[in-house]
């Protein structure tokens, strides 16, 4: 990051590496830098699994609503909700 503060995939693996720490806040701001940067679909997955697992319920369903919402016109992987889901703990949607 510090050679190239807009090279995506580095937003996105700092993202994952807070979250594994219960990084909560600074997964969230990573992986939102990183859809900022590249806005491809699977991020909001992320980002929502981020927001299930801080406690903000809001937030993913938020992102699962605006995913659905998507997918009408585009192909959104059930892999990127299913995320979302498993972080809410809801494991019956997640399946």
């Amino acid at each position: 990051l510090e050679m190239d503060s807009t090279y995506s995939e580095a937003h996105l693996f700092t993202g994952w590496a807070c979250k594994q720490k219960e990084l909560y806040d600074e997964a969230i701001a990573a992986y939102q830098r990183c859809w900022s940067l590249h806005k491809k679909p699977e991020l909001l997955g992320w980002l929502g699994h981020a927001y299930a697992l801080s406690g903000d319920r809001v937030q993913a369903q938020t992102l699962i609503e605006k995913m659905k919402d998507d997918s009408r016109r585009n192909y959104i992987s059930p892999y990127s909700l299913a995320i979302i889901y498993l972080g809410l703990n809801e494991i019956d949607e997640n399946f």
